[in-house]
C-alpha cells in the first residue's frame, strides 16, 4: 500500500481519483434539469478566443464555486481514491537491459543505383545496418525477444527481398513494416509510420444503464440478462459520463483507428444485442468514432461555468524558453487555490517529458511519484543553450536520475499518495500520448483526481530522444528511443494507454464534466 504524505492546505475541502466500484447506487437527475444546465453550459462558455486577452487571475476572479460536495461525490471519491492507492509500483529489476550490446560492424560498399532503385545486395546491407543500429541503440531490443527474435527477422526481411517484384525503397518500407508487425512501441517508426494500432473506444449511448445489486439495469427497471458475444458484463459495460454529467454505464467497445480524421477507419463496431428479463431484446448502435481536432492554441487559461480550465497542447522546454510551457507551469500555483480545477490533455501528444513533475510538483506543493521507473542506455544530455533543454537539476532532483554502468535509471522515488483537498479533474483522449501520459500516471498518485475522457494514445513503453537511423541506401529513416518504462502488471498497454475513471466520448468531455460538477459541487 502507498504512503500517505499529508500536505498542508488552505483552501475548501474537495476529493476526487480513479477506480471501478463494484456495486453503485446512480446518481438519477431529472432529465429537464439535466438538459437545462447543458444548454447553460453551452450559452455561458467562455471560450478560448474570448479569454486569451485576459490575464490567469482576471479568469480565476470568475471562479466562485464554493467547492462543497454532494454526498455522490463524496461516496464516488472514495472509491476512486483507494482504487489509485491500490497501485503497486514495481520494484526496479535490471534483468539483461545493461548487458554490452555489441554487433558485427557492416560494410556500406556497394554501388549506388543511378536509377533511384535498389538491388537485393544494398537493401541486405541496409538490413544489416539497422539491426546492427537496433542492437546497440535500442531500448526495447530484449523486451522484444533479444537476438533470438532479432535475427530470425533480420533474415525473413532478406527472404523477402530476394523474392520482391519490385526493388524500390518504397518496397523495401513495406517489407520493413510488415516483418516488424512484433514490435509494439509507439515511438518505434519506419518513415513515420508505427507498427501498432491505436485501440479506441466506441460507444452505445442509445440506451444509459446503471449498476445495482440486481446486475445492469435501464432507467425504466429493465434488467440485463446477457448480451449476445459478451461473457463478461464487466468488462463490456464501463462507468460513463453522458454528456449531461450524470454517471452512468454504457458498453463500450475497441477497435484500430487511423491518425488522421481523413483516414478511412478499418473497425466497424457490430450492433449489440442485448437480452433483458422476460424474454426483451434490444439492438444497440455504437456511435461512430470521433476524433478531437488539435488546432493552433498551445496554451489556454480560461473558464467555463465557473470551472477553471488549463488547456494545454504540448509539453513544450520551459527551460528552453517555452513561453506556454512556462505558462502552464505557473497555472500550477493559481489552480491549486481552487476547489475544483480541469487539465485539457485531449489534444497533447507529448513532449517534455520532465514537466508533468515540475507542474505537479508547484501544485500538490511535493514531489508526486510515478507508477513507473524507466531504464536507459544512454545519457540524455541537452544544452543549456538548446531549445529543449532540461537541467541536471531537474532530472536529478525532479526525476530522480541516477547513473549506472551503462546507463541511467530515472523514477526511484518510493510509492507514495499524495494527500490535498481540491478536486483535480484531467480531460484525455486518444491523442493524449508520451509526456502526457506521464501526467496521467502520475495524477493517480494524487489525491482527490479524476480522469475523464477515453483512454490515452499507449505511448510511454518506449521513448523518442532523437535516434533517427537513415538507412544508406534506401535513404528510409527509422526512429526509436533508448529506454524502457516499467508498469505495474495490468496497469498500461501500449495502443490502449491509461483507461479513465469516468469513460466519455473525447468530443464532449469537457462540457459533460462541467455539467457533472455542477450536479455534484456548490
Amino acid at each position: 500500500m502507498k504512503h500517505k504524505i499529508k500536505i498542508l492546505v488552505v483552501t475548501i475541502l474537495c476529493a476526487f481519483m480513479v477506480g471501478c466500484a463494484q456495486s453503485e447506487q446512480p446518481v438519477q437527475q431529472d432529465a429537464q434539469k439535466a438538459q437545462t444546465q447543458q444548454s447553460e453550459v453551452k450559452e455561458d462558455t467562455q471560450t478560448a478566443e474570448q479569454t486569451q486577452k485576459e490575464t490567469p487571475e482576471e479568469v480565476l476572479q470568475r471562479c466562485t464555486l464554493k467547492g462543497e460536495w454532494s454526498p455522490e461525490l463524496t461516496k464516488l471519491m472514495e472509491t476512486i481514491n483507494a482504487e489509485h492507492q491500490a497501485i503497486q509500483k514495481p520494484e526496479v529489476e535490471y534483468g539483461d537491459f545493461f548487458q554490452p550490446r555489441v554487433s558485427e560492424s557492416v560494410d556500406i560498399s556497394a554501388d549506388v543505383s543511378p536509377d533511384g532503385g535498389l538491388t537485393i545486395q544494398q537493401m541486405e546491407i541496409d538490413t544489416d545496418y539497422l539491426f546492427a543500429e537496433l542492437k546497440e541503440r535500442y531500448g526495447l531490443y530484449f523486451y522484444f525477444g533479444g537476438d533470438e527474435v532479432f535475427d530470425k527477422t533480420k533474415e525473413k526481411i532478406k527472404e523477402d527481398c530476394r523474392t520482391a517484384e519490385n526493388l524500390t525503397p518504397e518496397t523495401y518500407q513495406q517489407i520493413l513494416l510488415d516483418n516488424f508487425s512484433f514490435i509494439k512501441d509507439f515511438h518505434f517508426n519506419i518513415e513515420k509510420n508505427n507498427t501498432i494500432d491505436r485501440q479506441a473506444p466506441f460507444f452505445y449511448t442509445e440506451t444509459a444503464f446503471f449498476k445495482t445489486a440486481q446486475g445492469y439495469q435501464t432507467l425504466d427497471g429493465r434488467v440485463v440478462v446477457s448480451v449476445e458475444g459478451y461473457d463478461d458484463l464487466d468488462q463490456l459495460f464501463k462507468r460513463c459520463l453522458s454528456r449531461e454529467g450524470e454517471i452512468v454505464y454504457y458498453p463500450v467497445v475497441f477497435g484500430a483507428i487511423k491518425l488522421k480524421q481523413d483516414e478511412e477507419d478499418e473497425f466497424i463496431p457490430n450492433d449489440l444485442v442485448v437480452h433483458y428479463e422476460k424474454g426483451k431484446i434490444e439492438s444497440l448502435k455504437a456511435e461512430p468514432y470521433q476524433r478531437v481536432e488539435k488546432d493552433e492554441t498551445i496554451f489556454n487559461l480560461y473558464e467555463n461555468q465557473n470551472v477553471p480550465i488549463a488547456l494545454l497542447n504540448r509539453f513544450g522546454f520551459d527551460e528552453g524558453g517555452d513561453k506556454d510551457a512556462q505558462n502552464f507551469l505557473s497555472s500550477a500555483d493559481l489552480l491549486k487555490k481552487q476547489p475544483v480545477s480541469m487539465i485539457d490533455l485531449r489534444k497533447n501528444g507529448g513532449g517534455n517529458g520532465a514537466l508533468p513533475y515540475k507542474w505537479f510538483y508547484s501544485y500538490a506543493g511535493q514531489k508526486v511519484p510515478s507508477n513507473f521507473y524507466s531504464l536507459s542506455i544512454s545519457e540524455k544530455q541537452s544544452s543549456p543553450a538548446g531549445s529543449y533543454y532540461i537541467s541536471d537539476k531537474t532530472m536529478n532532483e525532479m526525476c530522480d536520475l541516477q547513473s549506472v554502468e551503462g546507463g541511467t535509471i530515472s523514477d526511484t522515488a518510493e510509492d507514495q499518495f499524495v494527500e490535498q483537498d481540491q478536486l483535480l479533474i484531467l480531460l484525455t483522449s486518444k491523442n493524449s500520448a508520451s509526456s502526457t501520459e506521464c501526467f496521467v500516471d502520475m495524477a493517480h498518485n494524487l489525491e482527490n483526481t479524476l480522469i475523464i475522457g477515453e483512454n490515452t494514445c499507449g505511448c510511454l513503453l518506449g521513448d523518442s530522444w532523437g535516434i533517427d537511423v537513415k538507412l544508406p541506401y534506401s535513404c528510409l529513416s527509422v526512429g526509436f528511443g533508448h529506454s524502457i518504462h516499467v508498469f505495474p502488471e495490468g496497469y498500461f498497454e501500449e495502443g490502449y494507454g491509461f483507461e479513465p475513471d469516468l469513460w466519455c466520448p473525447a468530443v464532449y468531455a469537457e462540457e459533460a464534466a462541467v455539467n457533472f460538477v455542477h450536479r455534484m459541487m456548490k
